[in-house]
């Protein structure tokens, strides 16, 4: 019990030293932070991480920085389980399908707020918020190939089933995958790649791949007359290991796990750095998709890259292909800032036999002077998943929701003041029409006052006139009927 108490009061306090002023003390400060961003990356240098970190967001940020000392005898993908599952690793673990090795519902239920990205052990279809490359991939990518040959002349493209031909003429290098009905031009003497990468829609599966949207992009090794060097680096099905529920219009597909020592040792340096940010700007790309999902408010991203990079050059990679990687990192870093500002960052890495890890968070509070463990840190990454009442991710979920009723809520208040405004201005051009009414009324009023007038005028003319009309009558009458007597009386004398 009492071991259970200090255990969890480790983690309290690990916990406040990552989200100092971020999920707790943000509430009260009103500067909640609209996400959560983890980066595990195995093999990277404190020193050069930190100036990038430095060199992305500027001085106006907070940014702190602890050494973790390595106490497991692990390496850096027996970590990863250990982070994912709640549980360290107890068998091999180098599996072409490492999903398999895990307990989905440990996953879940320590996890279920969080989109875990680039991971391995996750299996895409249980998981709302996952992307494993590795999730049933044996026939949805296309491989990394070298392709080498005469210009204007032609190969067959085996994944594809169809003939790719190849011409060069004038600096402009054209590739048209005939069956398919896809061209992709080129100048050599302007570039040696083909960016950005182009949508492939294969509409019926093929022998050996599905059917799908890919991505084709080159590197030009070589361009003349006797020969065409060009790599192609490889392309993963766009829809495929990604969680249902998430939106997967990506640009770059180039993955990880395609990079193989024996391409690797045929290729120069230049095309090989190029291949490595390739896979770095896929990883961004799956990154960002993650982070515009408005369910998902945390995110924990896996960058294996330095260790592949080590493992296919035998553990003494150049000064080129370490930058292409670390220049792959800072584009990353630059697209979630720009994007996401008011994201809490950590990067960090356990260390392992060769040397210590660190941690780096971006947004958090004062340095505190600590050292950690790698079991620290990693019980430190539980206590901000959904695990333990404190998680961050809870908190920022529950905060993501009541800012969604608020939206909702102010989208209503909105509707009704434009509705308000479009009644007022009814009421205004009712009012507009009533006062042209009431001037129509007064001027029709005068009008008709005026032809009571004319019409009294009219009627005072016509009594005048029938009065005299009926004097004249009268007048005649009773002159005719003078007449009529004198007539009568002068008829009579001459009798």
């Amino acid at each position: 019990m009492i071991m259970g108490i200090r255990a969890l009061f480790s983690i309290i306090l690990l916990t406040l030293v990552l989200l100092e002023s971020t999920s707790i003390l943000y509430v009260f400060s009103q500067n909640i932070p609209s996400k959560i961003i983890y980066i595990y990356f195995p093999g990277s240098d404190m020193e050069r991480v930190l100036a990038i970190v430095r060199d992305v967001y500027g001085n106006g940020s907070q940014v702190n920085v602890y050494t973790v000392e390595p106490d497991q005898d692990m390496d850096p993908l027996q970590y990863l389980y250990w982070l994912t599952t709640g549980a360290k690793p107890t068998g091999y673990l180098g599996s072409t399908a490492p999903y398999t090795l895990v307990n989905q519902s440990r996953v879940l239920v320590l996890w279920n707020n969080t989109g875990l990205v680039n991971n391995p052990f996750v299996d895409p279809s249980i998981h709302p918020y996952a992307f494993n490359p590795l999730f049933n991939a044996s026939r949805k990518y296309i491989p990394p190939r070298i392709i080498s040959l005469r210009a204007n002349t032609s190969f067959y493209w085996d994944e594809l089933e169809s003939d790719v031909n190849v011409n060069l003429s004038s600096n402009i290098l054209t590739v048209e995958i005939v069956k398919h009905g896809y061209t992709w031009s080129l100048n050599t003497s302007l570039t040696n790649e083909l960016t950005p990468p182009r949508i492939l829609v294969l509409v019926n599966d093929t022998g050996m791949i599905s059917a799908g949207n890919y991505t084709v992009s080159f590197y030009v090794v070589n361009a003349s007359a006797d020969n065409i060097t060009l790599f192609f680096p490889g392309s993963l099905e766009m829809n495929s290991g990604v969680s249902s529920g998430l939106n997967k219009i990506i640009q770059y597909t180039v993955q990880w796990f395609m990079v193989s020592r024996e391409i690797v040792g045929r290729l120069p340096v230049n095309a090989t750095a190029w291949w490595l940010n390739q896979t770095m700007m896929s990883l961004s790309n799956m990154a960002n998709l993650f982070l515009t999902n408005p369910n998902v408010t945390s995110i924990l991203v896996y960058v294996p890259q330095m260790i592949i990079l080590r493992d296919v050059v035998n553990g003494n990679p150049s000064t080129e292909l370490v930058n292409a990687v670390y220049s792959g990192f800072k584009s990353m870093l630059l697209d979630i800032s720009n994007t996401y500002k008011g994201s809490l960052l950590a990067v960090f890495s356990p260390g392992d036999k060769s040397g210590t890890g660190y941690l780096v968070t971006v947004g958090g509070g004062a340095q505190l002077d600590m050292v950690f463990t790698s079991s620290q840190l990693v019980s430190l990454l539980w206590s901000t998943g959904s695990l333990t009442p404190v998680g961050s991710s809870i908190l920022l979920k529950v905060i993501a929701e009541k800012n969604n009723e608020v939206n909702d809520l102010t989208s209503r208040l909105n509707e009704l003041n434009i509705t308000l405004s479009s009644q007022n201005q009814t009421i205004n051009e009712l009012n507009q029409e009533l006062a042209a009414c009431r001037s129509e009324n007064t001027i029709l009023n005068t009008e008709v006052s005026n032809v009571k007038m004319e019409l009294e005028k009219a009627q005072s003319l016509y009594n005048q006139a029938y009065t005299y009309i009926t004097l004249g009558i009268a007048v005649t009458l009773a002159i005719t009927a003078l007449i009529g007597i004198l007539v009568v009386k002068t008829v009579s004398r001459k009798q």
